[in-house]
């Protein structure tokens, strides 16, 4: 009787003990997770921020705008 009242406990502990580990490598993955997707969501801000602020795209974008005023202004 004591036997087997030691080995449940033995595997009620080991049980116990794997999903602790789990627990804990999920919350890992899932903050890796996170992490990965915040860097992901920077970089494209950055991204948007170095085109938004760049001197050759606002060059490009007033000749844009200036061919459009002169194209309207030849249709009217």
């Amino acid at each position: 009787m004591n036997k087997t009242g030691s080995l449940e406990s033995q595997l009620i502990d080991a049980f116990k003990e794997k999903e602790e580990k789990e627990v804990a490598t999920t919350a890992a993955d899932a903050q890796k997770l996170v992490d990965k997707k915040e860097a992901a969501r920077l970089k494209k801000i950055q991204d948007r921020w170095d085109t938004k602020f760049n001197s050759k795209w606002r060059q490009k974008n007033k000749k844009r705008k200036n061919m459009a005023k002169a194209s309207r202004r030849a249709n009217r």
